[in-house]
């Protein structure tokens, strides 16, 4: 039988030879295994509704149509032979587009847990 301290490993009733469940090997193999099972199910899940990637998604796309919003009306007031007081409007924009993007670079800075800041997500 098994000496004291070593159980063999036996899957589907064969014996793996030279492998014991308390041996270095066996405790990575099936720690890796049970790592990479957990990693495969939270890729497979989708991230919770409240989550700040889901804000930062959704700030992102205000940012874009902000942005453009902006590039739209200083191309107008540059193009405009008369000067107006839409510059101030302009600024106003810029200032509130830059506030909106601290939140999201803050919200950003707070979701790493919810990918573990793997692959730069």
């Amino acid at each position: 039988g098994p000496s004291p301290g070593e159980i063999p490993v036996r899957i589907f009733g064969f014996k793996i030879p030279h492998v014991t469940w308390d041996s270095y090997p066996a405790t990575s193999l099936f720690t890796s295994i049970i790592g990479c099972t957990v990693a495969v199910i939270a890729t497979i899940l989708p991230p919770p509704p409240l989550s700040n990637y889901r804000k930062v998604y959704g700030t992102a796309d205000n940012i874009v149509k902000g942005y453009r919003a902006i590039w739209s009306k200083s191309i107008a007031y540059f193009c405009n032979t008369s000067p107006g007081a839409i510059r101030c409007v302009l600024a106003e924009a810029i200032d509130g587009l830059s506030a909106t993007t601290n939140t999201a670079l803050a919200d950003l800075k707070a979701s790493w847990w919810e990918s573990f800041d793997l692959f730069g997500q």
